[in-house]
């Protein structure tokens, strides 16, 4: 092989090299802003648009476990917990660590009155983050709703430590003031 060959043919190599890291930036970046655009159509309200982005993390990244959790939420507020569940379990699928799946599949199972099950993620993301003040609050109400009124206390009452937001306190210790009546 001549020196011209081997010189192509190494131009050609870098060049290839260099596209093909491009692309996989360029998907890594795409797969990135979708998720960011979601999150902004969350908290604009547009739960619709914030799903057709997570569709299309999906389609980019199918092992995408956080825009399955993230679906999942925004089915979970439109009040179609039946989907929601079915991304929140492939997302733990996916990441069996995300505390937070565990925690919004907990919140649909409450919507549909499935407490026990409820408890079952509540008790799985506390295990994964302990400091995941939202889960002991969710799980008081879950335990209230069953009567298990020393299990609601207590999570109530962890709930209070976890938090330093003024609103949030009150709202436990009003929860609170209702058991203990």
């Amino acid at each position: 092989m001549s020196r011209l060959s081997v010189a192509i043919l190494l131009v050609v190599s870098l060049l290839t090299a260099n596209i093909l890291a491009g692309c996989a930036g360029t998907s890594e970046g795409t797969v990135e802003r979708y998720i960011m655009q979601g999150k902004e159509l969350v908290n604009q309200g547009q739960y619709d648009e914030a799903i057709k982005n997570y569709d299309e993390v999906i389609r980019l990244d199918p092992q995408h476990a956080g825009a399955y959790n993230n679906r999942g939420d925004s089915y979970r507020i439109l009040g179609q917990y039946e989907r929601a569940i079915e991304d929140f379990d492939e997302a733990i699928h996916l990441n069996p660590q995300l505390a937070p799946a565990y925690y919004n599949r907990g919140v649909a199972y409450d919507k549909l009155s499935q407490f026990e099950r409820a408890i079952e993620d509540y008790n799985e993301a506390i295990r994964l983050d302990p400091h995941f003040a939202w889960t002991y609050y969710n799980r008081g109400l879950a335990y209230k709703l069953q009567g298990k009124m020393a299990e609601s206390i207590a999570d109530f009452e962890k709930f209070i430590t976890l938090t330093n937001n003024p609103q949030w306190i009150e709202m436990a210790r009003q929860q609170l003031e209702e058991l203990s009546r």
